[in-house]
């Protein structure tokens, strides 16, 4: 029996230090990595592009500036916005493949990818419990949406406390409107 135990604690153990090694190896999202993406993809760079990026700081005093008294804001969750949007026109198909980004240590919800478009709706969660495993309350808190189309990349990085239905409804966007759509649904979590 003595046995048994000793053998469970050491693979609980290292289970335990695989999961904390692995949690460092997310791959990294932000505007300089998708300009990154984009030139690898492409071998040229983007000829133009628009960034915005909205902190604690920024969001705390956007939500108090306009939000209306005892109603939350549409964003009242977001607690970081990172949006860009890149000029990467295409004489044929995406600007790039979307569904090629490193995407380890993300879970993908949404791939898409077809002749006129290529995206992928990436996100990670909060609500862990204390030994790592999924709690019933978990809630999206990190979400990253590349969408390409024939002229433009857009991208987003939403952190905070997310409905569950974003990701799907972001994707649902994209897939319906293409980037234009996707980058003004995104422009308003920021108005």
């Amino acid at each position: 029996m003595g046995h048994h135990k000793t053998r469970l604690v050491a693979r609980l153990v290292a289970l335990s230090l695989a999961a904390v090694m692995l949690a460092g190896c997310a791959a990294h999202f932000s505007p300089d990595s998708i300009r990154r993406e984009i030139t690898a993809q492409r071998g040229d760079d983007p000829v133009g592009v628009f960034e915005l990026n909205l902190g604690r700081l920024t969001t705390a005093l956007l939500k108090s500036a306009i939000s209306d008294p005892g109603q939350e804001p549409a964003f009242a969750g977001i607690r970081e916005l990172q949006l860009a949007v890149f000029e990467a026109p295409s004489a044929d198909g995406p600007s790039i493949d979307a569904t090629l980004i490193d995407s380890r240590g993300w879970e993908p919800v949404v791939k898409i990818l077809d002749a006129e478009r290529s995206g992928v709706v990436l996100i990670r969660g909060t609500g862990l419990s204390r030994w790592g495993l999924p709690d019933s309350q978990a809630q999206v808190g990190d979400l990253v949406v590349v969408g390409a189309g024939r002229k433009n990349v857009v991208y987003a990085r939403i952190q905070g406390v997310l409905s569950n239905d974003l990701p799907d409804a972001l994707g649902d966007v994209f897939r319906e409107g293409g980037t234009d759509d996707l980058q003004r649904v995104l422009s308003e979590l920021g108005d």
